[in-house]
């Protein structure tokens, strides 16, 4: 299979990414688990390699427990109950943010954002040196998803 048969989606890179990060592996980790060089891995990742061999993208989908499919047509992504994970809507579609088109960075941000208001254990009943680092934190995360 030559490079111009191996069409996939743009989003490839932050797929896996999503992937690997939802996995709590780190870049390093996976080269272990694939064969494949960190380097490598890390290009693939933000981009800058877009078409690896159909052989190391059996490798990367084999170590994060994921099917071809799901890489190449990011619209198969769906769970159990046939819904679509809020992380990968964001990750594969595109939007506008204010009046410009929503960058990775600022897909990631988001992402990021929305795991912490699910995630964080903010309450009236919490004591303010902790509602103060959870509210910072949120305020970093808003102002890294407004940066590009």
């Amino acid at each position: 299979m030559n490079s111009e048969e191996r069409k996939i989606s743009p989003n490839f890179g932050a797929l896996i990414k999503l992937n690997r990060v939802n996995q709590n592996l780190t870049i390093s980790q996976l080269s272990e688990i694939t064969g494949v060089s960190g380097s490598y891995l890390s290009r693939i990742e933000t981009s800058e390699k877009r078409t690896p061999s159909y052989k190391i993208m059996l490798r990367i989908c084999n170590a994060l427990n994921i099917s071809i499919d799901e890489l190449m047509d990011s619209t198969n992504v769906e769970d159990e109950n046939n819904l679509k994970k809020i992380d990968t809507l964001i990750i594969t579609n595109d939007f506008i943010i204010g009046d410009k088109k929503a960058t990775r960075k600022q897909k990631e941000a988001i992402i990021d954002l929305i795991e912490f208001i699910f995630n964080s254990e903010l309450s009236i009943n919490k004591e303010a040196e902790k509602c103060y680092e959870d509210v910072f934190k949120l305020l970093r995360l808003a102002i890294h998803a407004k940066e590009d």
